[in-house]
């Protein structure tokens, strides 16, 4: 079918037709629980992106399965607008200037009880808070991290992931700028931000830079536990040496456009 898709002339209207009524399977198939059809998936989404040349409405076609009846469904539309800002913010301006209404837009999930929905769009938080600009997320902070908090309950992977992006947050603003959006009863949370606050401050006096761990891998942004916050470096400039650990151990993974790029 990919092969098929890039034969599309985005100037042929009957092809373009073809794209709506054939994403709502392809969206399915990002949440098959086999892991070469969830990658065939995702090819075949960014082919179809190529294809439609026009990313924009590529995107509204998306963002319309955010108002499907099944949560199923509506997780999957955000790992597929996940995938898209992970390929394409980087050089793509018009991908890059649709960041602050996307976020807007799937912060309306923020409610959302089911916990596919909730994972899928705290990945979705974690991959665009890493390519934002400053000035573009900055406004959203309110919004942004008081969402995630409603998320911050339990000893589950959640709140490690929550974590990550806050320790970002806080790197790029300040535990200042930060702190505030923090409800006082995670008082713990806020005594970790400020030690880690100061740390970076002691860091970038001594010329330091703080250690943490890079990745590249769109799997592993979505997925993983371990901070790859690095103030937007390895998102948006690509080569880490974690695709090439990670491959020695086994696990397989799938490089992006970005490192094709780069």
């Amino acid at each position: 079918v990919t092969f098929i898709v890039e034969g599309f002339d985005s100037s042929n209207e009957s092809h373009m037709a073809v794209i709506p009524k054939v994403m709502g399977e392809v969206l399915l198939c990002l949440k098959d629980s086999n892991a070469k059809t969830r990658e065939s998936a995702y090819q075949l989404l960014l082919a179809l992106a190529t294809a439609r040349d026009d990313m924009t409405e590529f995107f509204k076609i998306i963002l319309a399965a955010l108002g499907a009846q099944t949560s199923h469904m509506r997780s999957a539309a955000v790992m597929a607008i996940s995938r898209l800002t992970f390929e394409y913010a980087r050089n793509d301006y018009i991908v890059q200037s649709l960041l602050p209404s996307l976020m807007q837009t799937v912060a309306v999930l923020f409610d959302e009880s089911s916990r596919e929905v909730t994972k899928s769009v705290i990945g979705f938080v974690r991959v665009c808070v890493a390519a934002m600009t400053a000035e573009q997320l900055e406004p959203l902070l309110l919004e942004v991290v008081g969402g995630l908090m409603k998320y911050n309950k339990g000893r589950d992977r959640f709140r490690a992931k929550i974590k990550i992006i806050l320790k970002k947050l806080v790197r790029v603003y300040g535990y200042d700028k930060i702190a505030p959006l923090v409800p006082e009863k995670d008082t713990r949370l806020i005594t970790h931000m400020r030690k880690l606050s100061e740390r970076a401050t002691r860091r970038k006096a001594a010329g330091l830079q703080d250690g943490r761990d890079d990745t590249n891998n769109f799997d592993d942004m979505m997925e993983s536990d371990e901070d790859d916050s690095d103030d937007g470096r390895t998102f948006m400039t690509g080569v880490t040496g974690f695709t090439k650990m990670t491959s020695m151990t086994g696990k397989y993974t799938k490089h992006s456009a970005m490192d094709r790029t780069v």
